[in-house]
């Protein structure tokens, strides 16, 4: 014998025959679907939960539970339940592709359900890499009516270099009215199609994906190439015995300069990889140009942690230039000028010169650090700490968006103006190694 779900009585299944009657199964199912057993408060499902042998099953009750609802309601309350939280992977794609035909031929379900079908369908097609069924889903939509389809079908005409109607159909969508939830999915997506309006398309990761997607595109009129594979690219490096050590400077009062910073996939220079380099050119206390890249990796990927601080993800660096490019594009932007950063000798310097041994480039240029600036002139200010965000908030100093390079070199070269305005080239040394040693933050 069970409990009810709905009463809390026991039962042959997992509804007593009253509940039955009086209960909509769909609306059971779906809020089934979407509870959470670690933080929700419904005692009669957490102690369903827990006879389980993992908790989070539970979401999977409500396929079971679906089971009375007649065909095909039945398929396409089982499909809203996987978008409610149930994992949706290639065995629930399989699935789909074998129940769709049922649920969108039946006068059962509504045009807008059957939209929501169509968008889950081009989803795990794109998904797939089945394109060509993956363009007949998206012809048979058209013009979507919801905002749960927008998203789909502007992802899926972004991935396949559409840029311009995919930009429509977001607007549109905004215009007419979205949820917060959704807004902020459309605005990622405007993010994505500026970045491969930029000249860096977008490509699949694996090597046999790329061949039937270039396929594909160059059917659509796009004339794509077969790129050259990572592990055929990779240039021989020079050692870390024959790259120079970077000048460092350290007397203040220049204020003609360039800025800069890096994001990296972590923080061991010998393992982590940069994703971003930012840069700012200040020339007599002005900011007169900014540079800025995404930094593809050629061995460590991004992980969910390094992508909640930074809010970089891998399809951003998918078709960004490899890390020695991206070097020489910098090395070109700062020319002669002076280079600063914050905490760079420790930090930003170190990736910075491992670029420069793959780019086989060395440079000729002094850098500064900010930081130790500051530290030397700690006793002036009344700061806490001395990361970039403490300083620059203590400094007045708005960082927009920290832990991204372009936002934080700007920063960089406002904290050293406004510590140059307050202490010129007056300095009190704290010790180098001292400054080496510490954490970066």
């Amino acid at each position: 014998m069970r409990n009810c779900l709905n009463c809390g009585k026991e039962c042959d299944f997992l509804l007593c025959d009253k509940c039955k009657e009086v209960v909509d199964v769909e609306n059971l199912c779906l809020e089934i679907s979407r509870y959470d057993t670690q933080t929700g408060e419904n005692k009669l499902w957490n102690s369903f939960a827990a006879k389980l042998q993992n908790k989070r099953n539970f979401k999977n009750v409500s396929f079971a539970l679906a089971a009375d609802i007649p065909s095909p309601r039945r398929e396409y309350v089982r499909l809203k339940c996987l978008l409610g939280g149930i994992y949706l992977g290639k065995r629930s794609h399989s699935w789909l592709f074998e129940n769709a035909p049922k649920m969108l031929g039946s006068d059962a379900l509504s045009q807008d359900e059957k939209e929501t079908v169509r968008a889950v369908m081009l989803y795990a097609y794109s998904a797939a890499h089945e394109y060509e069924k993956a363009e007949n889903i998206a012809n048979e939509i058209g013009i979507p009516k919801q905002d749960f389809t927008a998203v789909h079908l502007a992802e899926y005409l972004i991935k396949t270099r559409r840029y311009v109607k995919a930009e429509d159909i977001i607007g549109k969508a905004i215009t007419e009215g979205v949820s917060d939830e959704i807004t902020d999915e459309l605005k990622k997506l405007i993010e994505r199609i500026a970045y491969y309006s930029n000249g860096q398309d977008y490509l699949p990761a694996s090597r046999e994906d790329k061949k039937k997607y270039i396929e594909f595109i160059n059917t659509l009129g796009f004339a794509v190439q077969m790129p050259v594979y990572k592990k055929d690219s990779v240039p021989e490096k020079l050692t870390r015995a024959e790259y120079p050590e970077f000048t460092i400077e350290r007397n203040a009062g220049f204020n003609s300069f360039v800025a800069y910073d890096v994001e990296t996939t972590g923080l061991s220079h010998f393992i982590d990889e940069i994703i971003e380099i930012g840069a700012v050119r200040v020339v007599n206390g002005e900011i007169t140009e900014r540079f800025s890249t995404f930094v593809q990796t050629y061995k460590k990927g991004i992980s969910e942690q390094t992508t909640e601080l930074t809010g970089i993800t891998k399809d951003m660096i998918k078709s960004a230039p490899m890390m020695w490019d991206a070097f020489n594009y910098f090395a070109d932007f700062i020319g002669e000028d002076i280079v600063i950063g914050y905490n760079n000798t420790a930090f930003d310097n170190k990736f910075l010169m491992r670029a420069g041994r793959y780019a086989r480039r060395t440079l000729q240029n002094r850098f500064f650090d900010v930081k130790t600036y500051a530290k030397e002139n700690a006793g002036k200010l009344q700061c806490a700490g001395f990361s970039l965000s403490g300083l620059s908030e203590y400094l007045d100093i708005e960082n927009p968006s920290a832990h991204r390079a372009l936002a934080d070199a700007e920063t960089t070269a406002k904290v050293y103006l406004a510590l140059l305005d307050r202490f010129g080239t007056e300095k009190t040394h704290t010790g180098f190694d001292e400054q080496l040693e510490e954490e970066w933050v």
